[in-house]
């Protein structure tokens, strides 16, 4: 991860801020991306989307940015992202990382690298259909996330952020709708949107490292990495990546809106807890696991079930077992595996409490692990999309 400068939120006066106007060389490669990225709409599923659809997908818009990068003189990517924070004319953008990776010329690599392309330049197109030089405030390899600032000639919106699965949310079910929301990178800034639902079931692992990682049922294009996914109230709850085929991951803002945080209070490098196990929230289980647990705890009914313990990792020496439910971290009820990953972020290092649910052995027990923490080596590894 990295900064350039603390200096985020300077006022400026109106007439100091340039437009950013592409030459015409960028405007041929604009054109040519054009032809190789469409639009949402060239997926036959987001034809003739409801009213619901199009009035939380215009809710966001305000907030909703088109993004393009270049390596020198030659165009990197084009993504979405969405403005989380905006204070006078100065505003702060969350996107994929993969907008700026350093391209790969191995072509048998499955995983992007961790280093950046060499002379960047991103520029920002905003709702007010005017585009703008983005500059890199900070960085995260492990969750794939890219922070950047711009400067605007009017006062823009910042998106409305809503927790899943915390107290003051509603909470966030399967078969859910959820709105994957994006802005075209040409200068139409067209906006974008791309329906679906929430989607039970976790990333496949041969493919995505990152355990945070929830599915939804969108299907988008290229143009659409990095963009909000919403709720129907046009309340954004995560970040997406893009997917060639249906089922896309996404991070959830909780996870964002943590390191966020964490940088604006600290300014150095993000932590990265490492808990060592895997596991889902219950409604995430099966329908035997379930329904054992029911007739043995008939009154636990949210928790976190464990999945897999890492040999050798602080969960193992812990005592944590596969299937045993985590129920409370601290004496704090836990319902679901965000909250459970929130309560250990600011526990790295220390030692926590975790009341267990032990199914097959018909207890309950408590026990103490130490929360670590990821090492480079141990950092989560990104999928390449060459023919994104």
């Amino acid at each position: 991860m990295g900064t350039l400068g603390k200096r985020s939120f300077d006022q400026v006066e109106e007439s100091t801020i340039d437009v950013y106007k592409f030459s015409s060389s960028e405007v041929r490669r604009l054109r040519k991306a054009c032809s190789r990225q469409p639009l949402f709409k060239s997926k036959k599923m987001n034809h003739n989307i409801d009213i619901n659809t199009m009035k939380a997908a215009l809710k966001t818009s305000p907030a909703v940015v088109s993004l393009v990068s270049f390596s020198g003189r030659v165009m990197l990517s084009q993504g979405s992202g969405t403005i989380i924070e905006a204070l006078e004319n100065n505003n702060i953008v969350m996107t994929s990382l993969n907008l700026i990776r350093q391209p790969l010329t191995d072509s048998n690599a499955r995983f992007v690298k961790n280093s950046l392309a060499a002379d960047l330049k991103i520029v920002v197109g905003s709702f007010e259909e005017n585009s703008y030089i983005g500059e890199i405030v900070t960085y995260d390899f492990h969750y794939n996330i890219l922070f950047i600032k711009f400067k605007s000639k009017t006062r823009l919106e910042s998106a409305k952020l809503s927790m899943i699965d915390d107290d003051h949310s509603i909470k966030l079910k399967p078969g859910d709708p959820v709105i994957v929301v994006g802005r075209y990178f040409d200068r139409s800034f067209e906006l974008m949107a791309a329906p679906g639902c929430f989607r039970k079931g976790r990333c496949d692992s041969s493919i995505y490292d990152c355990k945070e990682l929830l599915l939804a049922g969108c299907h988008f294009t290229r143009c659409g990495d990095g963009a909000p996914l919403v709720n129907l109230s046009g309340k954004v709850i995560g970040l997406v990546y893009y997917e060639i085929g249906p089922i896309i991951p996404f991070l959830p803002i909780n996870i964002v809106h943590k390191l966020w945080d964490h940088y604006k209070i600290y300014k150095y490098e993000l932590r990265h807890p490492s808990f060592g196990f895997e596991g889902c929230n219950l409604y995430s289980s099966s329908l035997a696991k379930l329904d054992k647990l029911i007739r043995r705890f008939p009154s636990i009914s949210d928790g976190v079930l464990i999945e897999k313990v890492h040999t050798g990792s602080c969960a193992e020496s812990a005592g944590l077992c596969v299937d045993d439910i985590i129920t409370s971290c601290d004496d704090k009820a836990v319902t679901s595996f965000l909250e459970l990953w929130s309560f250990m972020w600011d526990k790295v290092g220390d030692t926590v409490k975790l009341e267990v649910v032990r199914v097959k052995k018909r207890t309950m027990e408590s026990i103490h692990m130490v929360v670590g923490e990821a090492i480079p080596n141990d950092l989560n590894k990104w999928p390449r999309f060459d023919y994104m």
